[in-house]
């Protein structure tokens, strides 16, 4: 473990802990102690991490206050098993298919609340606190109640925030590396750190394939150029299924999303140790493009079944290209509804129900174990987000302020005058082509993964292959074709990683 005078960081390994009681005596396997992640303040538990520490018979283990470090427990008969690492946990115990948890992640898109794909494996709905001895093993989960910031919310007291955050890491001596997109929450952190006179040492932006765009490229660029600081464009990933399958692995299947950025998680895997300055919970919880007013409205009037409606999407695309046998993959409305209404109904004394239904489920989960197990490599996602003050400054963002859709883009607008003509993105650049052999070999790896594949009937064998070799005539369509595809390969990959039978589940 490595010590900063700003902040403390931990290490990047997995770890797989086994705690049981037998006759009367704390039984332990693994590392006596451990500290994985980085903290900012030890009196509030500020930062991404997880630490534990076993000695004389006595266990004691702590998450940070958000519990966004990913960590995984599971009850057994003779005990507990914990673990950062899904497949770490399978080496030591089978795991069952939990087929309504999955069924609703194939429909939403993230789990909800402690679910995960395999039974019995939870995942902390905030901070995970342990304390075990020769008495019992004792959990407790608590998430933070924000305290509203001393000043009001205002655009000055977000960017004070912001720099205050990131002073934390302004003098570290591991290179700082900057992710630049078209979005918000890069391009806060990367002025912020302008009017700091902190330039990171390299910035990056992922290209990806038509039909998708790359705006963030071209803004990235001339970001990086405002600055004067240097920029890497990753060239866009052309092997889609092997990074797919890899990617729902390495997070441990929370996530369904980045695999595009497959090119930054290999930068990282060879580039030397650094900080990733990450913009997770930027967009969530201060200007989102998919949290509406008319959800807000909804939420507070109690129209559960018009609140769901209006986020959730109809899912008869995926539904119709599972066979006979794995029909019990699809959600009942019926399920849907009320899983639904029992999380949501969680936040009915927050400030904005709706953000936080999604920070804690969605992107707490599926969209921050991407930058901590996937994107980073051995270098360390930082978020400067999350930090305490400035999450308590977003828990507590009047509705108002949060439903303008300018507060977050009038905050970076005045951070560095000379930006603001430069606009976000538009989705107006097209993205890199496939030139014919790269689709020639795209095609092939489909057309065998559709051949290997036991989900799928052989009338929708058929129907997707005949789509994929249409696209000799429109080569994007099938980078379209691969990107509908991701629930199948999901779901294909967390069966073959646990048992499960059909109709186990009636």
């Amino acid at each position: 473990m490595a010590a900063s005078a700003f902040f403390e960081l931990g290490t990047k390994q997995d770890f797989c802990l086994r705690l049981r009681i037998e006759q009367q005596r704390l039984i332990f396997e693994g590392e006596p102690q451990g500290f994985v992640g980085y903290r900012l303040d030890k009196a509030c538990d500020d930062g991404v991490f997880v630490r534990w520490h076993y000695q004389d018979g006595r266990f004691t283990l702590t998450t940070d206050r958000l519990g966004l470090f990913p960590l995984y427990y599971l009850k057994t008969k003779h005990g507990l098993l914990l673990s950062n690492s899904v497949p770490l946990i399978r080496q030591q115990h089978e795991l069952d298919v939990d087929t309504e948890a999955l069924s609703l992640f194939l429909r939403l898109g993230f789990y909800l609340g402690s679910d995960t794909a395999f039974k019995g494996l939870l995942r902390p709905e905030g901070q995970l606190n342990i304390r075990a001895d020769s008495s019992g093993i004792q959990l407790d989960t608590v998430r933070p109640t924000p305290a509203a910031p001393a000043g009001s919310h205002t655009v000055a007291c977000y960017q004070r925030l912001m720099e205050a955050s990131l002073a934390l890491v302004c003098e570290e001596k591991q290179p700082l590396y900057m992710p630049l997109t078209g979005g918000k929450d890069s391009r806060h952190i990367f002025l912020s750190l302008a009017r700091q006179n902190i330039k990171p040492d390299l910035c990056y932006t992922v290209s990806v394939l038509a039909p998708h765009y790359n705006d963030d490229v071209a803004i990235g660029q001339k970001l990086a150029a405002l600055l004067a600081v240097e920029h890497k464009v990753l060239a866009a990933d052309q092997s889609l299924i092997p990074s797919e399958c890899s990617k729902n692995l390495k997070t441990n299947f929370e996530s369904r999303d980045h695999s595009w950025a497959a090119p930054a998680a290999q930068f990282f895997e060879q580039a030397p140790t650094g900080i990733v300055l990450d913009g997770f919970g930027g967009d969530v919880l201060s200007q989102s493009s998919v949290i509406t007013a008319q959800m807000h409205q909804l939420y507070r009037q109690q129209d559960w079944r018009g609140l769901i409606r209006a986020f959730v999407k109809d899912n008869r695309y995926f539904d119709c290209w599972l066979n006979r046998q794995h029909q019990a993959f699809i959600a009942s409305d019926v399920l849907l509804e009320q899983r639904l209404v029992q999380e949501l109904s969680k936040y009915r004394s927050d400030i904005n129900p709706m953000a936080q239904f999604f920070f804690w489920n969605r992107s707490r989960r599926s969209i921050a174990i991407s930058s901590i197990r996937y994107l980073s490599g051995q270098s360390t996602a930082f978020m400067p987000f999350m930090q305490k003050d400035l999450v308590d400054f977003l828990f507590t963002l009047p509705v108002e302020q949060y439903f303008s859709n300018c507060f977050h883009s009038d905050t970076i607008q005045q951070l560095v005058p000379a930006s603001r003509a430069l606009a976000f993105s538009q989705q107006q650049v097209a993205g890199s082509q496939l030139n014919y052999r790269q689709w020639q070999r795209l095609l092939t790896a489909f057309l065998c993964y559709l051949g290997s594949n036991s989900l799928l009937s052989p009338a929708r064998k058929l129907r997707a292959s005949c789509l994929a070799l249409s696209s000799v005539r429109d080569r994007s369509q099938l980078v379209r074709l691969l990107f509908s595809f991701r629930k199948i390969a999901y779901l294909q990959g967390v069966l073959m990683h646990a048992d499960w039978k059909p109709g186990r589940d009636g």
